[in-house]
């Protein structure tokens, strides 16, 4: 099941995630990210979150349209890309997209790619999605398919150990990434498949995708 999530990074665009939206299972708007599905035609299953920062207009116009809203307090724990994921996860997604979660302030920038490595989300296939660029995490291993000549960097969560890689043009031969250094920065596709493993640790993984191939990964 593919659940996608649109988040309210304010400088977001959206428009070639479009072909991916009319095949998703489950929309979920995170808050003010409801903005740009109204923006781009788009009506989401379900609205989640505190709701600060949804306008009005907006909201009224959702609740016409019959969608779900789940609105919680601003005093939570969660922020609302984080409920927004508890939820698709929840209703049985394996499968999840992120939209409009980079850019920004860079505190929620920074914490949004952290998501990734909630522990409800272990064991499905989550990427964060933005313009040109993929990101997803590695606990073990991950094939990744791209253009020759597009970059991939590797940044480690905490000191990652056993990093090798296959089909990218500086090759990692299980070798360890420390925190900090930022060797694993500016790699790129060699071939047009690669593969990414590790032996223990946690690594992000940053993949350049050509822009007129959208959001169809």
């Amino acid at each position: 099941m593919l659940a996608v999530i649109i988040a309210d990074a304010p400088q977001a665009d959206i428009r070639m995630a479009l072909p991916l939206l009319s095949r998703t299972d489950l929309l979920i708007a995170a808050d003010g990210g409801a903005r740009h599905a109204l923006n781009h035609g788009v009506t989401p299953h379900v609205i989640i979150g505190d709701l600060d920062s949804i306008q009005p207009a907006t909201l009224e116009i959702m609740q016409a349209r019959k969608v779900e809203i789940q609105r919680f307090p601003a005093a939570k724990n969660e922020t609302d890309l984080e409920l927004a994921l508890l939820l698709a996860v929840e209703r049985g997604a394996d499968q999840i997209r992120i939209l409009a979660a980079l850019g920004g302030r860079p505190d929620m920038h920074m914490a949004n790619q952290l998501l990734l490595t909630h522990p409800a989300l272990i064991g499905r296939d989550v990427a964060l999605l933005d313009a040109n660029w993929e990101v997803r995490l590695i606990r073990d291993q991950l094939q990744l398919q791209g253009k020759l000549g597009l970059r991939v960097s590797l940044l480690p969560l905490g000191d990652v150990a056993g990093v090798r890689t296959e089909g990218l043009r500086y090759p990692l031969r299980d070798e360890d990434l420390p925190i900090g250094p930022a060797r694993g920065v500016s790699n790129e596709f060699a071939t047009t498949s690669a593969q990414v493993s590790i032996r223990s640790g946690l690594l992000l993984a940053m993949i350049e995708r050509e822009l007129q191939a959208g959001y169809l990964a």
